[in-house]
């Protein structure tokens, strides 16, 4: 036979499962925050080009006036879409000489907040040249970037 908890153990109880179920949701809301702060960060900038464009070897930034400031900038995040199929295109982004990476299309299309593709804050100085170079190029359809 279980006996009763003791005077005010129950509260106790309530009170740790409120404050800990206040912690849980504390770090749900700072996570989305931080998601949306991508976003209120700002757009550094957006291409659509088309597949018979975007051929291997092609800066698919050229002729955008955002890929290079007299501000300092941070890349926060991509977002890559377009051609045929996902993963069938991809493209090497560069800031200056620098590599950041190798980025596939995650999907055919536009791109939406799904299929942003995090990145870790990498600094672009005053003056640097931000670059994206065709790799693998679209079969069919433009390709569509977003940079934030």
């Amino acid at each position: 036979m279980k006996a009763w908890p003791a005077r005010g153990e129950g509260m106790k109880r309530t009170f740790r499962a409120l404050k800990n179920l206040w912690i849980l949701l504390t770090a749900a809301v700072a996570c989305w925050w931080l998601d949306m702060a991508k976003f209120r960060a700002g757009l550094i900038g957006q291409v659509s080009v088309a597949a018979a464009t975007a051929v291997t070897g092609y800066d698919l930034f050229r002729d955008q006036t955002w890929r290079v400031s007299s501000k300092p900038r941070r890349l926060l995040g991509l977002m890559v879409a377009g051609s045929t199929a996902g993963g069938d295109c991809s493209f090497d982004l560069f800031v200056d000489q620098y590599h950041i990476g190798r980025f596939f299309n995650s999907a055919a299309g536009w791109p939406t907040h799904d299929h942003l593709i995090p990145l870790k804050g990498n600094a672009v100085p005053p003056g640097a040249t931000i670059a994206a170079i065709m790799i693998t190029a679209p079969t069919a359809n433009p390709i569509n970037v977003i940079l934030l």
